[in-house]
């Protein structure tokens, strides 16, 4: 079985090819999680109220801040795997 560092990267991957359709729900989410995953807690300051794709980017990650990385890239995976298709390898 791979490593979760190695899934994590191989998900990416394979989102890059498949290309899924994502609601900007579903962005947010992934994003949080990639953040988490590869940052750790987020310790930035809030964007100014005028940005809103950057404050919503910045709520997406702190909503998942109390996850560890592993946690996050767990979730990450996860989420993924639904929008896949059911062939792909990880």
């Amino acid at each position: 079985m791979a490593s979760i560092d190695e899934q994590f990267k191989k998900v990416q991957q394979l989102l890059a090819v498949a290309k899924p359709k994502l609601n900007t729900t579903q962005k947010l989410l992934f994003y949080g999680f990639f953040k988490q995953a590869t940052v750790g807690k987020n310790n930035t300051p809030p964007p100014k109220k005028s940005d809103l794709s950057g404050t919503y980017k910045w709520n997406a990650w702190k909503k998942v801040e109390n996850l560890s990385q592993d946690e996050a890239k767990t979730k990450f995976i996860e989420l993924a795997k639904t929008f896949l298709p059911a062939n792909s390898k990880l």
